[in-house]
């Protein structure tokens, strides 16, 4: 991950680097001569087109900066890894309780959290780094079964994220969402943007297991009766977008409740849950 200084007050001759990085967070793409114009008029500092040049072209090597025709922006891919970066300082400053990593042989890990919204980060941020680093080698498609979608309404923004990677990787994915509320049945709209990305709704009866095949990996949590309860009784009684009470659905995901996840690198297994997930589809 490349590093990110704010340059001190009367020391901006030091970090051309970094004034390049607060330039093209505001706006982007922009040429050379531009971003040396912007320091120039911005923070008053004289540095040549060589200096600006060299400092690009450094920021390119270690991949924070990516080049888009003549001109420059940040990339999204070192936005993701900042991302991430700042959401584990939040957990370790602003929770105390935090998570539990537990590693069991070479294959199995085992995460405990306090509420969903945590147990979601963990999850997320997992599936992003496979999108990331392992998707190219590998074109099977994706597969997620459970009870609502509710990052839907109760984490939206990241949820964005993570599709977004989705469609830029072009990585096929199928959504098999047990329930079919008014709620759940807005999220076929919401994930089928193109031929790659499937969402179907299913009759059977919610269960609080939750399962994602991504590669040969399997992601499995399970929700207490009571969460999975209050989840339901939430869902149930929807049939309008006026009657979400999101205060309601905030008191839930974030509500203190005893969470694992378990990730386990296994081919066989992945491939038998992953065909029987998509078989729903055919």
């Amino acid at each position: 991950m490349g590093h990110f200084i704010i340059p001190p007050m009367g020391d901006y001759k030091k970090f051309t680097k970094d004034l390049i990085i607060l330039i093209l967070a505001k706006q982007y793409p922009l040429s050379t001569k531009k971003i040396r114009n912007l320091i120039s008029k911005d923070y008053g500092i004289s540095v040549t087109y060589q200096a600006v040049r060299k400092s690009i072209n450094l920021l390119l090597e270690s991949g924070i900066l990516e080049k888009q025709g003549k001109e420059f922006a940040i990339s999204k891919d070192w936005i993701l890894e900042m991302e991430s970066f700042i959401e584990g300082l939040q957990k370790r400053y602003f929770s105390p309780e935090g998570v539990v990593k537990q590693e069991i042989g070479d294959e199995i890990t085992v995460y405990s959290s306090r509420n969903l919204v945590d147990l979601n980060n963990i999850w997320r941020r997992f599936h992003l780094k496979w999108l990331r680093k392992e998707k190219k080698n590998d074109n099977r498609p994706s597969a997620w079964w459970g009870d609502h979608c509710w990052w839907l309404l109760g984490q939206l923004d990241t949820e964005d994220d993570l599709l977004k990677e989705i469609i830029k990787k072009k990585a096929e994915m199928y959504w098999l969402n047990n329930g079919e509320t008014f709620i759940d049945n807005l999220g076929n709209k919401y994930y089928t943007r193109n031929d790659f990305t499937h969402y179907k709704t299913n009759k059977n009866k919610t269960s609080g297991v939750h399962l994602l095949v991504i590669g040969d990996y399997i992601l499995e949590s399970k929700h207490s009766k009571e969460l999975k309860d209050k989840l339901d009784e939430f869902y149930s009684k929807i049939n309008d977008l006026s009657k979400v009470d999101l205060n309601e659905l905030m008191k839930i995901i974030k509500g203190r409740s005893e969470l694992k996840l378990t990730i386990m690198k296994n081919k066989m297994l992945a491939e038998q849950l992953r065909k029987n997930i998509i078989s729903h589809f055919k």
